[in-house]
C-alpha cells in the first residue's frame, strides 16, 4: 500500500502547562530527594513532551495548504469538538477562505450547537455564514 503522505502523522496537541507542572513537581521531588515520585513525575513531563504539537509550528509547515484555500465555497465541520486548541487551526482556515464562505457545523448533541457557533464568532466567522445542522443531516 502506498502512503498518501510521506510526513508522519503529528498526533494530539499536549500541553505545555502540562510538561511544566510535571518538570517542576519532578524538581521539587528532587529537592527533598524523594525518588520514588521524582521518576514517576520526569516520565509524565517526558510523555507530555512527546505528544506535544506546537499548533504554531504546524500552521506554518503548512502553509501552502492553507494559502490554497482562496477558492473554497464552502467548510464542513463534522464530528469536531472545535475546543481551544483547535480554534488556531479554524481561525487560519477561515482567514485565507474567502468572504462568503458556508460553514456548514454538524453537531451531535444539541447542547453543543451554541458555543460552536460563538468559537466560530470568535475567530471571525460573520454569523450569516454559519449553518448549525444536526449530524443526522450528513448521514441522510
Amino acid at each position: 500500500m502506498t502512503p498518501y503522505c510521506k510526513e508522519r502523522p503529528v498526533l494530539g496537541h499536549g500541553n505545555v502547562d502540562r510538561i511544566d507542572i510535571y518538570r517542576e513537581k519532578a524538581k521539587r521531588a528532587d529537592d527533598e530527594f524523594d525518588e520514588g515520585p521524582k521518576s514517576i513525575y520526569h516520565a509524565i513531563a517526558k510523555f507530555y513532551e512527546r505528544i506535544f504539537k506546537d499548533t504554531n509550528q504546524q500552521i506554518n509547515v503548512h502553509r501552502d495548504f492553507f494559502q490554497n484555500l482562496v477558492d473554497i465555497t464552502f467548510v464542513n465541520i463534522i464530528g469536531h469538538s472545535m475546543s481551544e486548541l483547535d480554534l488556531p487551526y479554524f481561525q487560519t482556515v477561515q482567514l485565507y477562505s474567502p468572504e462568503k464562505t458556508i460553514w456548514n457545523t454538524y453537531y451531535y448533541d444539541q447542547d453543543e450547537q451554541d458555543s460552536m457557533k460563538e468559537r466560530l464568532l470568535s475567530i471571525g466567522v460573520m454569523k450569516e455564514e454559519i449553518y448549525m445542522r444536526d449530524v443526522k443531516e450528513f448521514w441522510d
